[in-house]
């Protein structure tokens, strides 16, 4: 990157999971971006910023690995965001996140549609970490309903986290709807979703999260942010 071009963060949650951190640097490298952690790495926002400051960058974008506008999305990566600009001295534009939109949909139809090459099921499950805040999991179950509709067939949407989720759903689903391929709303490998492939769960197939499939997306995020710059 040269110090004329505004260079590109994504900001990921961060996870305790030993190929976590490892997943979402193969993302951010896919989109010629560097990495970031709001928890649980050394590799924090005003680290990797102080970094391309020291390059002479002063102008940073930086793109959210959040799915749902929830409590990271609101208060998280805003906080945290003001810190860095503070302390370094930088001006730092955050691009729309990931969301849950058509883009992030057609990602996971596309999904399904590989694993029906060669798996039999009957229905789906869009499988998220989830949220106390409703309307973040709403978003998800807009989006399972989404990719329901391009299958048509049946697609629901769970949570590893919550009142009422968790395993013991993805099973109580499971051996209420038969087979069923468990597409997980994970950007890169987690404990919470290791839990449910290691569950064993009858009748129950598992993808992967998506990785650097999410190029695409991020790529768009970012042309748009470019787009409103030029004009």
């Amino acid at each position: 990157m040269s110090a004329s071009s505004a260079p590109v963060i994504v900001l990921a949650h961060g996870s305790r999971h030993p190929l976590a951190d490892q997943a979402i640097h193969q993302v951010a490298e896919a989109v010629g971006a560097e990495a970031a952690f709001l928890d649980f790495s050394p590799r924090t926002l005003e680290n990797q910023a102080r970094l391309l400051a020291a390059q002479g960058h002063k102008d940073i974008s930086v793109l959210p690995l959040l799915f749902t506008d929830a409590f990271h999305a609101r208060h998280d990566v805003p906080e945290t965001v003001a810190e860095t600009e503070r302390a370094l001295g930088v001006n730092i534009t955050v691009t729309d996140s990931l969301g849950t939109g058509e883009d992030i949909a057609e990602l996971l139809v596309i999904r399904v549609q590989q694993a029906l090459a060669y798996q039999r099921f009957t229905n789906i499950v869009i499988y998220a970490v989830g949220s106390s805040n409703s309307e973040a999991n709403q978003a998800v179950a807009d989006l399972a309903h989404s990719v329901g509709q391009r299958l048509r067939m049946p697609c629901a949407a769970l949570f590893a986290t919550g009142r009422g989720g968790g395993v013991a759903a993805l099973s109580a689903h499971c051996a209420e709807h038969g087979p069923t391929h468990v597409v997980p709303l994970f950007a890169a490998p987690g404990t919470l979703w290791d839990m449910a492939v290691e569950s064993r769960i009858p009748n129950a197939s598992f993808g992967t999260p998506l990785g650097t499939e999410l190029a695409g997306v991020i790529e768009h995020r970012l042309h748009q942010v470019k787009g409103l710059e030029s004009r």
